[in-house]
């Protein structure tokens, strides 16, 4: 104990680890002990280097506090034999395996020849070994290097790339269009999509298609990260692919994405984390299946997330959840009690349909809603701080039910409008948040490889979705950075989950 006392000394000395008073060399395994042990666990073994908090000689921790002399080696995130269990546990398609070859030999026996058969066993490396080191890396770079953050990563790739290489995405019905249609080509359904995926020419699709571990997706995401990465991934899009650069997209979408995919951990909405990566839900079982493995691993606790209680009625729903004096409301409220479907958001185009909003207005959202219901923003043509006016409206075609904010010519609006851009690693979409409290009406729409489009609208109250409901056929919007920034709005500073 007093030689482990003194490496750890050693270690906070150097200042590796958040400690700044040295241990007692005298003293047995008290709090601050245990707590200089799992910070280098943290620091240098994503957590998992002594699972069942004892030190024994053969314990990767024991050998690296023993061994590592501080002075002459680089403190690195490690590919411990417990990391590697635990990336074999969760994505067993990259597991080290025996290839097993038969030989056939002529002999002769007894004068006669014979073809003798002998088994040849071959160790081949998998993918783990060879992508995590720099998966690792690049999640210590960015202070990811805990468990939690470690196992988020793994599930994404078992979900996103289960053999643990970065891929191409491949040709499928989410992405191109059925044989027979004209003009057809492969990865059509991504081109000019500018405001989900940014793709806004022909050939976009097939350029900016998905790769990497997170099948990164759409010219705007390559833009983006490439931006965040400082690699001219616009030009080079195959460099996704590539094992560095793809170990760095990965760990920095992670990043991106870091306080909500801890705050959805941390309560085991594993729902919530696969959206805030992916945008939908798909590879959804694959991930928690991952999650679930590599909490099993350890022996911690995994449970799945109970279904959420049945809706309540749309009396009971007007009677809890609607402030005094908005009775003219109920409509809305029920209406987004119901639920729906569209498989595919094509490419925006003028709008045959204003929905709710004037001929001298700008129509930025509009789609049509069951129960006959229209939902809209509209926009005045001018927009500069000292007038114009973005309004959202709710009702009947050719007659408004509701307004926010409810007087057109209010100078306050944008107080209360805020927008926001989603980026999915496959994919992107935007949202208007039209906020009055306890309540906020967000109108969104999004594109995702493989789980396709949606567009709709959402009502939250008080931070959770009260009500939601998606848009019939193809709705048209002008949401997106270009318009945010010619209306000065301000950023969402949450981002809201999509339904």
């Amino acid at each position: 104990m007093r030689l482990l006392r003194r490496h750890l000394n050693a270690f906070i000395r150097k200042g590796y680890l958040p400690q700044k008073t040295e241990l007692p060399e005298e003293g047995g395994w008290d709090q601050p002990f245990a707590t200089a042990l799992q910070s280098i666990e943290n620091n240098f073994f994503y957590g998992e280097a002594d699972p069942d908090n004892q030190l024994n000689n053969a314990d990767t921790l024991f050998q690296f506090l023993v061994q590592t002399q501080l002075e002459e080696k680089k403190l690195v995130a490690s590919l411990s034999n417990e990391v590697y269990v635990l990336a074999s546990t969760m994505v067993p398609g990259g597991v080290d395996r025996i290839k097993r070859t038969t030989l056939k030999t002529r002999e002769m026996v007894n004068g006669k020849p014979v073809v003798k058969k002998t088994i040849q066993e071959t160790k081949m490396t998998g993918n783990i070994r060879n992508y995590l080191p720099e998966i690792l890396g690049a999640m210590t770079k960015r202070s990811l290097n805990d468990t939690e953050m470690l196992m988020m990563a793994l599930a994404t790739i078992r979900a996103e790339s289960a053999s643990f290489q970065p891929v191409d995405e491949g040709i499928s019905r989410y992405n191109t269009s059925p044989v027979g249609t004209k003009g057809r080509h492969p990865f059509d359904r991504y081109d000019f999509r500018p405001d989900s995926l940014g793709n806004h020419q022909l050939g976009d699709g097939a350029l900016y298609k998905g790769r990497g571990f997170v099948q990164l997706t759409g010219r705007a995401n390559y833009e983006q990260m490439g931006k965040q990465l400082g690699l001219n991934l616009l030009d080079n899009p195959d460099q996704a692919n590539e094992g560095p650069a793809a170990a760095a997209i990965l760990a920095q979408f992670i990043k991106n994405k870091e306080g909500g995919i801890r705050a959805a951990l941390k309560t085991n909405n594993l729902v919530h984390a696969r959206k805030l990566v992916n945008g939908g839900t798909h590879g959804l079982k694959e991930f928690t299946d991952a999650f679930a493995a590599g909490r099993n691993t350890w022996g911690w606790p995994f449970r799945r997330r109970p279904k959420r209680p049945p809706k309540r009625s749309h009396k009971e729903f007007a009677m809890q959840s609607l402030p005094p004096g908005a009775s003219r409301w109920l409509p809305l409220l029920g209406l987004l009690l119901c639920t729906g479907s569209m498989s595919q958001v094509p490419a925006p185009a003028p709008p045959k349909d204003r929905g709710l909003c004037l001929a001298e207005e700008d129509v930025i959202f509009a789609c049509r809603l069951q129960s006959r219901r229209v939902v809209s923003a509209c926009a005045s043509p001018s927009l500069d701080t000292s007038q114009g006016h973005l309004q959202y409206r709710f009702g009947k075609p050719g007659k408004v039910e509701m307004a926010l904010p409810r007087a057109k010519d209010d100078p306050a609006w944008r107080q209360t409008v805020v927008a926001k851009r989603l980026w999915y690693s496959a994919g992107g979409g935007n949202y208007l948040r039209f906020n009055q409290p306890p309540f906020s009406y967000v109108v969104y729409r999004a594109f995702g490889a493989r789980w396709g489009g949606k567009a709709g609208v959402m009502v939250w109250k008080n931070g959770e979705m009260v009500g939601q409901h998606s848009c019939i056929g193809a709705p048209f919007s002008q949401m997106g950075p270009a318009f945010q920034s010619r209306a000065s709005l301000a950023e969402d500073p949450d981002e809201l989950v999509l339904p």
